[in-house]
């Protein structure tokens, strides 16, 4: 489990003045659920990964790690190196490594067979497996990713959908993911932690409850859109802030 405790964090912009990013954050991420982070574009999503991951330091509060091997950090824009082919950038900085273990990222990240193919820098899906099967090689207890499916296509990010999912079920590993989709974060999700922008604060969270199917199917549930519903509410309550704005249904 990761706890967070009153985290926030401030820090002074172009033209010297303070700004409160985020402030009082608690949670807890369990070490083999899926959780989203639900917030608009500027809520501090992507600099709150960074200080889970101590890129960045809080400026006030506490994180308590109980996990007992390493949290790796996704970021939004896939790495991968266009000249490399994908055995390669996945293996890029591994000194050692077991071919076994090797065999079984790419299986896991549905690349088998692309192990000699060059990545195009303009397939984010495929990059992203790249950075997902790079995490798997290093045998990660939690994942930290961020934001990784907005300027996908439709499909893309569906077939992406499925696999977290089942990357979730077969491993046991957790995951904390940021969005500002709806349907996204329900899909992915066993809690969403719904958060208001300026200055960022976790408003509800949310058990996700209901049955996934590996089918775009699932979205049009009741149940789904029943709890898009919900969100969409909760949101609405704050609408003065134009929290609404910047999320996808």
């Amino acid at each position: 489990m990761i706890e967070l405790i009153n985290v926030g964090k401030i820090y002074i912009d172009e033209h010297g003045f303070r700004k409160v990013l985020f402030k009082g954050l608690n949670c807890e991420l369990i070490a083999d659920k899926i959780s989203t982070i639900l917030a608009p574009i500027g809520a501090g999503k992507s600099t709150l990964l960074k200080i889970l991951c101590r890129l960045e330091e809080p400026t006030e509060g506490e994180i308590r790690y109980n996990i007992p091997a390493p949290l790796i950090y996704l970021p939004a824009a896939p790495s991968s190196y266009p000249w490399l082919n994908v055995k390669d950038n996945i293996l890029f900085g591994l000194k050692n490594y077991e071919e076994a273990n090797f065999k079984n990222a790419i299986k896991l990240a549905g690349l088998e067979g692309y192990e000699n193919h060059y990545p195009d820098n303009n397939s984010m899906g495929f990059r992203f497996r790249i950075s997902l099967a790079r995490a798997l090689m290093r045998n990660p207890r939690f994942l930290l990713i961020d934001e990784p499916f907005l300027k996908m296509d439709y499909r893309t990010r569906s077939e992406l959908y499925f696999l977290i999912r089942r990357l979730k079920s077969e491993l046991k590993i957790g995951m904390l993911i940021t969005t500002s989709n709806i349907s996204e974060a329900i899909y992915l999700s066993d809690t969403i932690f719904l958060m208001k922008k300026s200055p960022g604060e976790i408003i509800k969270k949310i058990e996700v409850n209901i049955q996934k199917e590996e089918s775009l199917d699932t979205f049009k549930t009741d149940e789904f859109l029943e709890l898009t519903r919900t969100i969409i509410t909760e949101f609405k309550k704050l609408d003065s802030e134009n929290q609404l704005a910047n999320l996808l249904v």
